[in-house]
């Protein structure tokens, strides 16, 4: 059994998401035409998930929060966020998860949250 140094919850939610993710795009890939609302809503799920990486980190979101994707774009999105949350993850430990991140939502408003809640 390979150790993770996350909280093994965590790294359970993520293989999760993973899963989910790749169902989807096996979903929206096997349809005839998928529906313009659902690539708009999926493109929006995946700019929040890199919004969200990048106030982890410290960064400049590499994705706007309402991308404008089309289906073949997809994949190279999706394998990005993932990526960039695995190396994340990757270095958390339990009291990592405490670390205190401050950020500015789309409205201009500060917050702070620790990691564990975002």
């Amino acid at each position: 059994m390979t150790t993770h140094p996350m909280p093994v919850e965590l790294h359970k939610l993520y293989l999760h998401l993973a899963w989910a993710d790749a169902r989807l795009l096996e979903a929206l890939h096997t349809a005839s035409t998928p529906p313009a609302a659902v690539l708009v809503e999926y493109g929006h799920i995946l700019g929040a998930d890199d919004v969200w990486l990048a106030r982890l980190r410290g960064r400049t979101p590499s994705i706007p929060v309402w991308p404008a994707l089309t289906l073949a774009e997809l994949p190279t999105v999706v394998a990005a966020v993932h990526a960039g949350y695995a190396e994340f993850m990757a270095t958390l430990d339990a009291p990592a998860l405490d670390r205190i991140v401050a950020y500015t939502n789309s409205a201009g408003q500060s917050f702070e949250g620790a990691v564990r809640d975002i």
